[in-house]
């Protein structure tokens, strides 16, 4: 399930892989992560119990918030990794098949069985706008991680 980033400022939708390699870029060039906060609908007593709150858990899709110091240092530390992203496309030579969908800015890119991909590869060439978009919009402050139904 893609995530959908909720705020004030605006709504982003990003696939799995997406979310998953701007977090690991942010971590690998110096992220520290404040831990999320609840959902603002999360309920800590049912009948059954306490529930427990996973505090480090910002890829599921539950509505949990980043609190804008959070998400601004996200985004410094996702700018960092540009410099390492190459300006051309470093995938091209791994993508099977492109499928244009209809609403959609970008073809779907259909990799060759077995290739693995990094994220210096993945956002290499025009995807470096999701780069810098996303920091761009963790600069304006913190955001919800949900789904994107």
């Amino acid at each position: 399930m893609p995530r959908k980033l909720t705020a004030p400022h605006g709504v982003r939708t990003y696939s799995n892989l997406q979310w998953g390699l701007l977090v690991k870029l942010a971590f690998d060039h110096g992220w520290k992560p404040w831990g999320v906060r609840p959902p603002e609908d999360w309920i800590a007593t049912t009948e059954e119990g306490t529930r427990r709150w996973h505090f480090m858990d910002y890829f599921s899709p539950k509505g949990q918030r980043i609190v804008a110091g959070d998400a601004q240092e996200m985004g410094r530390s996702v700018l960092h990794a540009l410099p390492d992203i190459p300006l051309h496309d470093a995938l091209s030579h791994k993508v099977a098949q492109e499928i244009q969908l209809p609403d959609v800015d970008e073809p779907l890119r259909m990799l060759q069985p077995g290739v693995t991909v990094n994220a210096y590869e993945f956002f290499s060439g025009s995807g470096r706008k999701t780069i810098e978009d996303f920091a761009a919009f963790c600069r304006a402050g913190g955001f919800a991680i949900g789904g994107s139904g």
